[in-house]
Parts: structure tokens; sequence; C-alpha cells
């Protein structure tokens, strides 16, 4: 939950000064503009763009722009079925070229809100997959490229924190969240070894994943606001305000811009970001993300059966 203690302090130490423009022009209805906070939580949220590429030792984040691994093994036993093999040079692309469409804080009622639109995310790999049943019986096999983009994806989500009387500790209340996905393209080779399945599995993955976005998005929405409202509780349990406002002085050193060269400056370059924390590397750590992914699908997945 560190990324969700670097969220919360780059909005806090915004100002939370609202203005109101005044318009010169007549006939037309006085604008309240939002709120100095507003602006500054939107440009934190661009400006994040640069730490996703950088990634933050610190923070225990690796570089995420482009989010890639050498090389993965994937072995996941199942009574009935299991799945083993690897994957080289998977490579998730676009995670930094989001355009924060709106963005609202209110520090007062301790709420906010996002809307964020990534134009493309796509993956690249390559694969050598078995599908086996009993351990034995070969279902499906793969060796080839694996390849799939999803464009026009819209993340929309709001929430509200409060602090629980008595002990000082903040709570997570309410969490909104949706996402709609314009389009989907699968770019599979190597099932079977043949290419009129690779084309029967793309045709298919595209109109599932179509399908999942668009007539089960409700079950995605429900899935997500529950994880997310746990897991932030969970964190929020040890965290009292005072906690938090003390906790606002240890913001990272953030990368940034030159404004002569016009490159990204990163605190460490990514060769030093290939730290020791607590014996992990970032190399480890990506597999650890990995799993989780994995994890969470198979979730999502039992979550699907319970409905």
């Amino acid at each position: 939950m560190k990324a969700v203690k670097l969220l919360l302090t780059s909005l806090t130490v915004c100002s939370v000064t609202c203005v109101r423009v005044e318009p010169d022009v007549a006939k037309i209805d006085d604008i309240a503009a939002k709120s100095l906070f507003d602006y500054s939580f939107k440009d934190d949220l661009e400006k994040f763009k640069y730490t996703l590429r950088c990634g933050s030792p610190t923070l225990g984040i690796p570089s995420l722009a482009p989010f890639y691994i050498e090389s993965l093994e994937i072995k996941h036993p199942g009574a009935m079925l299991s799945v083993q093999g690897d994957v080289h040079n998977f490579t998730v692309a676009g995670l930094d070229g989001y355009t924060v469409d709106d963005a609202t804080i209110n520090m007062f009622s301790l709420s906010g809100s996002i809307d964020m639109t990534f134009p493309q995310l796509s993956l690249r790999s390559l694969y050598n997959i078995d599908l086996l049943a009993y351990d034995i019986v070969p279902v499906m096999f793969g060796h080839g490229k694996l390849g799939l983009e999803l464009n026009d994806v819209t993340i929309k989500a709001s929430g509200g924190l409060s602090v629980i009387v008595g002990s000082g500790r903040l709570n997570l209340s309410s969490f909104s969240f949706s996402l709609d996905v314009g389009s989907v393209d699968s770019d599979t080779t190597g099932l079977y070894n043949s290419t009129f399945v690779s084309d029967l599995f793309n045709s298919a993955c595209e109109k599932t994943l179509s399908l999942i976005f668009g007539f089960t998005k409700s079950k995605i929405k429900s899935y997500i606001e529950t994880a997310v409202i746990t897991k932030a509780n969970e964190y929020f349990s040890a965290l009292s305000w005072n906690d938090f406002l003390r906790g606002i002085g240890d913001k990272p050193e953030a990368p940034f811009v030159d404004p002569v060269t016009g490159e990204l400056v990163c605190p460490q370059s990514k060769d030093e970001a290939k730290f020791e924390n607590g014996g992990e590397s970032y190399d480890s750590k990506y597999e650890n993300y990995i799993t989780k992914i994995l994890s969470g699908a198979y979730n999502l997945l039992d979550f699907y059966k319970k409905k």
C-alpha cells in the first residue's frame, strides 16, 4: 500500500485555497473555478507518468513504463487442469500514456474523484505454454508470440475518507469505480502450431474480452470496489490522521523534466534502481507483481462463479 501513501501524500501537500473567477463578459453566468487543489492534484497525476518511467526505489516501485520482464516461469497446478510454461520479453506498454480528463479533491469532506483515459495498453511477449488435464493429458499447447491491445480504456473512480471518532484512524468509507474499453485487438501466434487455430483464438479472444468489459463490467466494478476498500482499510487500520500528517514531509524526491535539455531526470538510474530491499531485487518484485495479477484473475473468476 506504499503507492496509496504516495498518492495521499501528493494530494495533501497541494494548496487547498479556492478561488472564484468573475467573468468579464456580459450575459455569461458566474463560473466557479476549480480549486487550486484540484489543479495541483491533476498536475501531480500527470507528473506521476515520470515516476512510472523511472520507478521509485524509496517506495519499492520498479520502472513500469514499459513494464518489462526478461523471462518468467509459469506454473499453476490444478486438480483437473494445470498450466506450465514460460514467457520471454514480456512487455506491457502504454501505462504512462494516459490523459487526466478530470480530477477533483475536497479536503474538507476528504473526498475526491479522477477520470483518466489510456489511448492504448499493449501486451507483447514470446511464450511457451502447455495446458494439461490431470497433469498428463495435453489439452492445449502454444509456442509463439503473444499480442493483445486494449484501446481507449477509460477509468473513473471516486471515494471518500472518514476519521473514526475515538481512535483517530482513517477509513475509506466509500469508493466507486468504473472501467470502459473501446476495443480489443488480439494478435497471438503459435497455438497448436497452426495459423488457422491462432486466428480462431484471436477472434474468440477479442469477442470474449469485449463481452467481459461490456456485459459483465458491473461484476468487475463490484469486485474491484470491494477489493480496494478492503485493502485500503487494512492499510489505514495502522495509520491515524496525525500519523498521516506527520508523514507529509517524507515525500521522496520525484523525477522531473530538465527545462534545458527536455530529458527526463530520474532520482536514480534504472541500473541503480536494481536495489536490494529486504533481500528482494526489482527483478523478483516483477515476478511478485505477476503472481499477484494472476492471483487476482483467479479470484475474479471465483467471484463470477459465486454470482
